[in-house]
């Protein structure tokens, strides 16, 4: 934590979606920043209150942003707006390009 400049951070944004460690970076950033704006990553409701409680600006919530995208792309395909081959195509050359550059989908805590 010592070796983040806070001062000058507009935007803190974590991925990590331990609460605790979250909470920390919470703390230590508006002790050193009242200005700063930040999000944060849970990964259930409880914990997404609990650090909007603990001052954060907006919680990602990664199932229900998949859950979201994943309703949009059906209503598309519903209204013939989207082409799932098309999609799958994407999503397909996606994962391998995030494959080939080490990216690992993280294994569920549940």
């Amino acid at each position: 934590m010592d070796r983040m400049n806070l001062k000058n951070l507009d935007l803190l944004i974590s991925t990590i979606p331990y609460i605790n460690v979250n909470r920390i970076l919470i703390r230590k950033a508006k002790e050193e920043n009242r200005r700063i704006r930040i999000i944060v990553t849970a990964n259930t409701i409880d914990d997404a209150l609990k650090m909007y409680t603990a001052g954060a600006h907006y919680v990602i919530l990664p199932h229900f942003l998949g859950g979201e995208r994943v309703a949009d792309m059906i209503s598309g395909v519903r209204r013939n707006r989207v082409d799932l081959l098309k999609e799958r195509a994407n999503h397909m050359a996606e994962l391998k390009g995030r494959k080939d550059i080490g990216h690992e989908h993280p294994f569920s805590l549940f």
